[in-house]
C-alpha cells in the first residue's frame, strides 16, 4: 500500500493513503468541547482520486497549505476514515489552564478543531484518530523549525482539550495549544513516519 497527499505525493511510509482535499465541513461546532456518534451520511466524503483545484496549494516543503475554516481529510485504503477543519487559530497572552506554566519558545498559539470520523476507521490498525498528540511541529517565520514537541502540557484545562482518541463515527470539536516563538509562523501536522502533510499560517 501507499499513501498521497492529494494523490499527487507518493512513497509514505505509513500502510495507509494520506489525503487532503476541500470537502464540506466537518459537524457544526459546539459550544464545548465534545465526542458523540456522527449522524449516518456524515460530511467526510470519499478523496479524489486526482490532483485538482479543489486539493489546495502546496508549500515549498510539499504540504497543502490549509486556511482557518478549509477542511482536511485522511483516508485509508481509499477510504475517508476522518475529516478535520481548523476553526480558528489565536495567539494568546499565556497557556489557559489552572496549572500551565509559562511558554518555553515565546507565545501560546491555541486552535480549535472540528473533527468527524467514519466507519472506515475501524479497519486500520489504531481503531482511532488522533490530532492531538504527535505529528506537530512549528516553522518560525524566519523558517527556523522549533526544537523538541510544542504541545505543552496542562496548557487547557481538559474540558477544552480536543480529545486525544476519537473512535470510528464520532464527531469532537477542542482546542489544541502550541507553545511558539513569538510573531508570525506556521504550524504543521504530519502523520508519523509520513513525509508531507498539511500546514497551516498563525499570527498573520
Amino acid at each position: 500500500m501507499k499513501k498521497t497527499i492529494a494523490a499527487t505525493v507518493t512513497g509514505l511510509a505509513l500502510a495507509g493513503v494520506l489525503s487532503a482535499c476541500g470537502t464540506t465541513a466537518a459537524g457544526a461546532p459546539t459550544s464545548t468541547p465534545s465526542v458523540a456518534p456522527a449522524a449516518a451520511g456524515g460530511s467526510a466524503q470519499a478523496a479524489p482520486t486526482s490532483s485538482s483545484a479543489a486539493d489546495g496549494a502546496k508549500s515549498s516543503r510539499g504540504n497543502l497549505v490549509k486556511k482557518v475554516g478549509e477542511p482536511a481529510s485522511e483516508t485509508y485504503n481509499g477510504e475517508t476514515i476522518a475529516t478535520f477543519v481548523a476553526k480558528s487559530i489565536k495567539v494568546v497572552p499565556s497557556c489557559p489552564g489552572q496549572y500551565a506554566s509559562a511558554p518555553k519558545n515565546g507565545q501560546i498559539v491555541v486552535a480549535t478543531f472540528d473533527v468527524e470520523t467514519t466507519a472506515a476507521l475501524s479497519k486500520t490498525i489504531s481503531k482511532d484518530f488522533s490530532l492531538n498528540m504527535f505529528g506537530w511541529k512549528a516553522i518560525a517565520g524566519n523558517g527556523t523549525t522549533v526544537n523538541g514537541n510544542i504541545v505543552p502540557i496542562m496548557c487547557l484545562d481538559s474540558a477544552e482539550e480536543l480529545p486525544h482518541a476519537i473512535g470510528p463515527g464520532e464527531k469532537a470539536t477542542g482546542k489544541i495549544a502550541f507553545d511558539v516563538p513569538a510573531g508570525a509562523g506556521t504550524l504543521v501536522y504530519t502523520e508519523p513516519g509520513a513525509s508531507a502533510g498539511w500546514e497551516w499560517s498563525y499570527g498573520k
